[in-house]
């Protein structure tokens, strides 16, 4: 990268580039949507200083694989205070609080995890979620390493969401250890690479079971993803993920048993449409997910059946209507996960779901939202009499503040 220069023509191309980005997410209503730390290296503060608050209010009715049903409400905050240094132009380093607090528990605990259990660490403890420093060059290459958020999700109006990767969604605390390398392209294209460090515990990502990381050349896993987001037509997200996870994958679910490397491909694919002759400025948002892992976990594993492989095959489609009042939008989202996925935050393994979602942005910087979803297993389980199913609903509240910028 010594002595490269740019042109100002390949410049003004990036930047063009960059506003055509924004125009296209325009109709983007939720705050979690994934991006490069590209992004930050055009921030010119010295110091800056913010924080956000989610709270989320939520009721739950679940029926188990042999009948019993469980009712839960819970109400739940998540506060991160996040502050950044730029010392000079082409370096900043970055660190960030971020704590829970619900109606189970809100003991404030503090702690700096190295891993954490199922999609969070728990409710009353207080962590380090951020901590990295970033390093990059104009406005084509970036390198950050430390403690990082990392989101790649189908960019759906009002979802975003993912079947690989996505730290931190909703009000979950969940971070990436390790590397993350960004370059931007000609034609609006960027590519990432991701390591990631994992801890013989487990890791700071959703990585489902049977993924064990406690074997010694299973701690590295890579990420590679190609992103644009440059519309082309009607086409305004066009992605690819692949991910590697060497000898994490307990095939036969049993530590003693056979390891094997675990990797999986994502596409997705975005469109935004006018409705012609609509009032105001309503549009549709089309988006969809499509994952498949070719080596996965047996059925007997994952106690799905006695005899073969888990099925490794993810999906999801959504449609988004926004803007059909001032600032409000609704979305209709339906997925189907395979037993043998492992690696979504979102999506359960062996499960469908249907989901219902409205979202009102009264300001830039506030966004509230509400959820319906229906759950149930595509699969009963050998030992149960049923499959499990789920209806649960929240009313969720996000708002982010800059304190000091200078």
């Amino acid at each position: 990268m010594e002595g490269e220069t740019v042109t100002e023509e390949e410049e003004e191309a990036l930047e063009a580039t960059a506003e055509e980005v924004e125009s296209a997410d325009e109709d983007i209503m939720s705050m979690d949507v994934g991006g490069s730390l590209i992004d930050a290296a055009n921030v010119a503060d010295l110091l800056s200083f913010g924080l956000d608050v989610r709270t989320s209010a939520a009721w739950s009715d679940e029926e188990d694989q042999f009948g019993e049903s469980d009712q839960e409400e819970e109400i739940t905050a998540r506060l991160r205070v996040e502050g950044s240094w730029n010392p000079v132009e082409s370096l900043r380093l970055t660190a960030r609080i971020a704590g829970i607090c619900s109606t189970e528990s809100c003991s404030a605990d503090t702690s700096f995890e190295s891993s954490v259990a199922g999609n969070s660490i728990e409710a009353g403890k207080i962590t380090v979620d951020e901590l990295f420093i970033h390093w990059f060059r104009t406005n084509r290459f970036d390198l950050a390493a430390g403690r990082l958020q990392t989101k790649f999700v189908t960019r759906g109006g009002v979802f975003a969401k993912s079947l690989d990767r996505n730290n931190s969604h909703n009000t979950s605390i969940n971070w990436t250890d390790g590397l993350h390398s960004t370059a931007r392209f000609r034609r609006g294209w960027v590519g990432h690479v991701i390591i990631e460090h994992n801890n013989e515990d487990g890791t700071g990502s959703v990585r489902r079971s049977p993924l064990d990381f406690s074997e010694g050349n299973s701690r590295f896993t890579q990420f590679i993803a190609f992103e644009n987001l440059q519309p082309w037509g009607r086409i305004v997200q066009r992605a690819l993920d692949i991910s590697y996870l060497p000898n994490s994958l307990l095939t036969d679910g049993r530590l003693s048993g056979r390891r094997e490397d675990y990797w999986a491909v994502v596409g997705r694919v975005a469109a935004r449409f006018r409705l012609p002759n609509a009032p105001g400025d309503r549009r549709m948002r089309i988006a969809g997910e499509i994952g498949y892992a070719p080596n996965t976990p047996t059925r007997q594993a994952v106690n799905t059946g006695t005899s073969g492989d888990a099925d490794g095959l993810a999906w999801n489609v959504s449609a988004s209507l926004m803007e059909f009042a001032r600032g409000h939008s609704v979305g209709l989202l339906y997925g189907r996960t395979g037993a043998g996925w492992l690696l979504s935050p979102q999506y359960r393994d062996n499960e469908e779901q249907i989901e219902l979602r409205w979202s009102w942005r009264p300001t830039p910087s506030l966004v509230i939202d509400a959820r319906v979803r229906r759950r149930e297993e595509l699969s009963r389980l050998v030992t149960a009499s049923q499959r499990a199913e789920g209806l649960d609903v929240f009313v969720r509240a996000t708002w982010r503040h800059n304190l000091l910028n200078r």
